[in-house]
């Protein structure tokens, strides 16, 4: 019983170190001469501070380096900063998505940061669950976004890693952890 009790109040007082961040799957590919090529899976997290509104996103960029593997190359991680631009995320009925917004974003890669503005959507899913918030219930948006990356920018365009044209990334149905 007192081990029930001490694990409660670890609980309590430390719920972040408990919380099991959800991963979203993003959509990677690149454009060479207005063609898409070399599409792949990756994994990305992103995060908003409920009181703050800081957003965070990591996003695995590997998968785009010609002949490499995540296994032999050093790990690309995109890493985007910002405010998000609006106060509450959570909506009360579905008649609120689809609305488009803009956060202005820095990226950071291979020790390169650049400002970029990201265009995104919220919305949730008709059948989403909900969580009771007094009367009223409380849905958990997903985030839909695109973004375009020159890697040029952040040095990818060169040895090791020889990414040509853009790397156009897909952010459908993300989750948002807080």
């Amino acid at each position: 019983m007192k081990t029930i009790l001490l694990l409660f109040t670890l609980l309590l007082k430390f719920p972040a170190v408990f919380a099991q961040q959800a991963v979203s799957e993003v959509v990677l590919a690149k454009k060479i001469n207005d063609v898409v090529s070399g599409t792949a899976k990756t994994e990305a997290y992103f995060f908003i501070g409920e009181s703050t509104r800081e957003f965070k996103a990591s996003i695995v960029l590997n998968p785009l380096i010609p002949g490499g593997s995540m296994d032999d190359a050093p790990e690309l991680k995109l890493v985007l900063k910002g405010t998000f631009p609006l106060e509450k995320i959570d909506f009360m009925t579905t008649a609120d998505n689809g609305k488009m917004s803009k956060m202005l974003l820095t990226a950071q890669l291979n020790e390169v940061s650049k400002e970029m503005e990201l265009p995104f959507t919220l919305f949730i899913s008709t059948d989403a669950p909900f969580a009771a918030n007094g009367n009223d219930n409380i849905y958990q948006p997903r985030l839909n976004a695109e973004l375009i990356i020159d890697p040029k920018d952040f040095g990818l365009a060169t040895a090791p890693y020889n990414v040509q044209g853009v790397i156009l990334i897909g952010i459908k149905n993300a989750v948002l952890n807080k």
